[in-house]
């Protein structure tokens, strides 16, 4: 099926060609130009994996940890209510503890 559509694309192939054939001898030489330019970027690049590998090793070890921090979160969102139903006697005592503060201090050397 696509046999014709190649076919009818020869002649500007063929045509093309010459202008391709004039343009390679600079494009040869520009070469090692462009290899140069690599050159930095490629003698960067085992710094840039190892980083990379740094990165990669360190948000392992958060993803380690995660499952304990929310299980901590979760732990204290359940703690939470009945914290908050014991402040109010708490809040209720702290007259008594500062009032006889004074006599822990003064028994202290």
């Amino acid at each position: 099926d696509s046999l014709p559509i190649v076919l009818g694309t020869l002649p500007s192939v063929g045509e093309a060609l010459p202008s391709v054939g004039d343009a390679l001898p600079s494009v040869l030489d520009s070469l090692p130009s462009v290899l140069d330019s690599l050159s930095p970027v490629l003698d960067r690049l085992p710094s840039v994996l190892d980083s990379l590998t740094s990165v990669l090793d360190s948000l392992s070890h958060v993803l380690d940890l995660l499952p304990f921090v929310l299980g901590t979160l979760r732990s204290v969102e359940e703690a939470l209510p009945s914290s908050l139903d014991f402040l109010p006697s708490v809040l209720d005592s702290l007259p008594s503890v500062l009032e006889f503060l004074p006599s822990v201090l003064d028994f202290l050397p």
